[in-house]
């Protein structure tokens, strides 16, 4: 017990209309003296005290009638220092009696313990429980009354009151701790939905990653023979042409054959390009550089009723990209948007330098891990796309305009694009709210390379060196041959590697340049140009395949130190190669 009578609220309101009786409480309730020895040691044996321990002294106020007893217990609330207990007298003429009293009192304050002192039994236990209930607020003490049974209430109902005020804050702490928790709960289920979220979302990128991958490896795997095909079939066109008059009317035909396969050749490099194995000339560039030369064919492949906006930025940094590879996925955007825009609208093509910080959601960021970029934006005003046309948006052949007037490589040769320069692309659109697409490369500091766009001028092709042809296909060896005896050369045809190391070795006169496949069954066109270096120190080595960049790069032939051409070509591309290569070398007289 000692903690209620070394701290606590002890104040007691007596509601009395005798003053005398207001004295009695005060001197039972007050500071001990010498005549309270007795009732000391009987307190002592009911709270457990240690005789001589000093009693509870009670802060007692007095009030003669209910209503003042009222305005009292409301001015002690609003001051912060409520009473604990109050003896209430049942009859107060003329005012309130003593039920109407605590009625009061308890709509103000329903913690107040109460006392009723009554020298009557105006009213039965049932009929106050009647009115205000069964409470354990409320006792009653008869008059006249004991000052030790007095004590004992007084200690008791204030020591309860006590109490019963340490257990609300108990709760009270109880219940922020719970609401602090809860809401530490709700924070950490908000995080785990946010990371179930990504994962599915990661999850989902991963498959369509694997099912890009899946028709990029098909693609990739049989472009070496398509290339093969169709570098005879557009060959062989090219042959028949240089042979026809104009005025002949099988060239009208053999025109549309060339077309046709053109066209094919076009469709391979998409899927190449789709694939990520496409074959890049990566430089370091300016971006704006490259927007910039294109502008004006974006205004002829535009219609006039689209406006163009072009925000560049002033002090946009360095990308190692392929410019004709960006170039290709600037048009095939632009001309995706002018399809969305067919009663005209607005395409802004935007440059930036963008950094993705360590914590940035991989979502927002297009999966793109932290580091410095270029984001190159393109946003239309167009029709938009719904969540389900987005999902398919880079997959090849996948189209949503009409028949015939679409491939469905437009969007996946852009994504292909992106991918393989190391980027990252993705696409925000709602129906009828139009479409942007942002595509981000990695920014390098390495200094800017030589750009010029290409001179449309040709070099000449004609010649008379001797060029040692090696190809193991024959209608890709034979056509090779033709075209370059056409333009003068003396070409003499190896079957294999081992037939080219024969000749190389047997054959009495220059050998000015040999034309060599890179994959070929036993020896490896690399390979044999090393071994026949051996021989004629000068020899000069063009290689060409089919095969994309990744198959080839285990042969080290794509460097810039290296001569190469890459099958489909044309035979006026490959006569302006092997004159490229041959340049440096004078003519034999």
């Amino acid at each position: 017990m000692g903690m209620p009578f070394s701290s606590g609220n002890f104040r007691v309101l007596i509601v009395d209309d005798n003053e005398v009786i207001h004295s009695d409480f005060r001197k039972i309730l007050g500071p001990a003296n010498t005549n309270d020895n007795e009732i000391e040691r009987l307190e002592a044996r009911l709270f457990g005290l240690t005789p001589g321990q000093p009693r509870v002294v009670y802060d007692i106020e007095c009030a003669e009638q209910g209503a003042e007893g009222f305005e009292k217990v409301q001015s002690a609330l609003k001051g912060g220092r409520p009473y604990a207990l109050a003896f209430v007298d049942m009859r107060m003429p003329p005012g309130w009696d003593g039920l109407t009293t605590i009625e009061h009192l308890w709509k103000v304050d329903p913690a107040l313990q109460v006392v009723i002192c009554t020298a009557y039994s105006e009213y039965s236990w049932e009929e106050m429980v009647s009115r205000f209930g069964h409470t354990d607020r409320l006792l009653i003490l008869k008059k006249p009354f004991d000052a030790v049974e007095v004590r004992q209430m007084a200690c008791a109902l204030t020591v309860k009151w006590n109490l019963a005020k340490q257990a609300s804050l108990k709760a009270s702490e109880l219940e922020e701790l719970v609401r602090q928790r809860t809401s530490e709960l709700e924070a950490q289920k908000e995080a785990l939905r946010r990371e179930i979220e990504q994962r599915r979302e990661l999850e989902s990128q991963l498959l369509q990653s694997q099912k890009l991958e899946a028709i990029g490896r098909m693609a990739g795997g049989v472009a070496h023979d398509f290339n093969n095909i169709l570098c005879v079939i557009n060959g062989r066109t090219d042959l028949l042409l240089e042979r026809l008059d104009p005025q002949n009317l099988v060239r009208r035909d053999i025109e549309i054959i060339g077309k046709m396969g053109q066209r094919a050749e076009t469709l391979t490099r998409q899927l190449l390009t789709f694939s990520r194995k496409q074959m890049l000339n990566p430089m370091v560039l300016d971006l704006n550089s490259v927007l910039r030369d294109v502008q004006e064919m974006l205004s002829r492949v535009l219609s006039e009723n689209i406006e163009k906006h072009y925000e560049f930025a002033e002090d946009l940094g360095h990308v190692k990209v392929d410019p004709g590879q960006v170039e290709q996925a600037l048009m095939n955007l632009a001309i995706n948007a002018r399809d969305a825009m067919p009663d005209g609208g607005t395409l802004t093509i935007r440059t930036s330098n963008l950094e993705v910080a360590a914590d940035a959601d991989r979502k927002h960021s297009f999966g793109a891990p932290p580091g410095a970029y270029i984001m190159l934006e393109v946003t239309d005003t167009g029709c938009g796309m719904d969540t389900s046309t987005q999902t398919h948006l880079f997959e090849p052949f996948f189209t949503t305009k009409d028949k015939g007037k679409g491939t469905g490589l437009g969007l996946s040769t852009v994504y292909g694009i992106v991918r393989q320069s190391e980027g990252y692309i993705d696409v925000n659109s709602a129906p009828n709210l139009g479409s942007s697409f942002k595509l981000l490369f990695p920014r390098v500091a390495d200094p800017l390379s030589a750009y010029d766009v290409k001179s449309s001028g040709t070099l000449r092709d004609l010649g008379t060196e001797t060029i040692l042809l090696v190809e193991d296909e024959p209608d890709v060896r034979n056509l090779a041959g033709e075209c370059l005896r056409r333009r003068g050369y003396n070409v003499i045809e190896a079957l294999d590697t081992r037939d080219a190391s024969k000749i190389c070795r047997e054959y009495a006169a220059s050998i000015h340049l040999m034309l060599t496949d890179v994959v070929m069954p036993g020896q490896n066109g690399p390979a044999l140009a090393e071994e026949l270096k051996q021989v004629r120190p000068d020899l000069r080595v063009l290689f060409m395949s089919g095969y994309t960049d990744g198959a080839l790069a285990r042969y080290e032939v794509l460097g810039s130190h290296v001569n190469f051409i890459a099958k489909p070509f044309t035979t006026d591309s490959l006569a302006r190669k092997v004159r490229e290569v041959l340049t440096p070398v004078a003519a034999p007289s």
